[in-house]
């Protein structure tokens, strides 16, 4: 399984707190832990405090450095017999990771209750956003991505999708959103937006916008998500009371 493997482009992967991961798999990661948090769990990718963030996507030179250099990821000399050479680690497409304190059933205490509860949830919820355990209990922690992207617009809040949010806002709020944020528009760039007007063109300004003033790729405005974190950003900004 080598060619791709630990050799993927920038293009293809999206930085996450522990490391890197596939686009979809990012995208997907992100869902499931912010779901996660508002049942009380938190996730996070094992290593995320390691060289490489190894509990992610592993480069072909991270593959390697791991069998020769195993400390330097919190790994023992002996761990490395299970460790695939370089070119063939399942983690070498971006579409794996393994979730930190993630207590294997045999030993359910190894985290205390946290870990029994983050067990719980991951298990019950993981094949919700595409995850499932590769090697079962023989290596607990670790899971795979089906590749498959996931449509916001099945979250249990149709606000949570752009078409939803602007949807959810009477007319009355609509224009005084693409109102104010034309004279945000006015305010930082010279050029005459194209379209404004409309609701395309609504969404072109607020993308400049994000560009401009916020900076913050973590929002990802590609995505349905991305585009209503924007837009509440620009909307808490301009004082604009939009649906939660």
């Amino acid at each position: 399984m080598t060619g791709m493997n630990g050799r993927l482009g920038s293009a293809m992967l999206t930085s996450v707190h522990g490391g890197r991961l596939a686009n979809v798999t990012a995208e997907a990661w992100v869902a499931m832990v912010a779901a996660a948090s508002k049942s009380g769990v938190s996730l996070v990718i094992a290593g995320a405090t390691i060289a490489g963030g190894s509990g992610a996507y592993r480069d072909y030179f991270v593959q390697g450095d791991m069998k020769k250099r195993p400390w330097l990821y919190g790994l023992s000399t002996y761990s490395t017999v299970n460790i695939a050479s370089a070119g063939y680690s399942t983690h070498g497409f971006g579409n794996a990771l393994d979730i930190g304190s993630f207590p294997p059933a045999r030993n359910l205490r190894a985290y205390g209750s946290d870990g029994e509860a983050r067990r719980a949830w991951v298990l019950a919820h993981a094949a919700e956003f595409g995850f499932t355990r590769t090697f079962g209990e023989s290596d607990p922690n670790h899971f795979g991505h089906d590749g498959k992207a996931r449509s916001s617009s099945s979250a249990s809040s149709n606000t949570e999708t752009l078409g939803g949010f602007l949807m959810a806002l009477s007319d009355a709020e609509q224009a005084e959103l693409l109102t104010k944020t034309r004279a945000v528009y006015d305010a930082v760039f010279t050029e005459e937006p194209t379209s404004r007007g409309s609701r395309a063109g609504l969404l072109r300004t607020v993308a400049r916008i994000d560009d401009a003033l916020f900076l913050d790729r973590e929002t990802s405005f590609g995505t349905p998500g991305g585009v209503l974190v924007t837009l509440r950003k620009v909307t808490d900004h301009l004082g604009i009371t939009t649906p939660k």
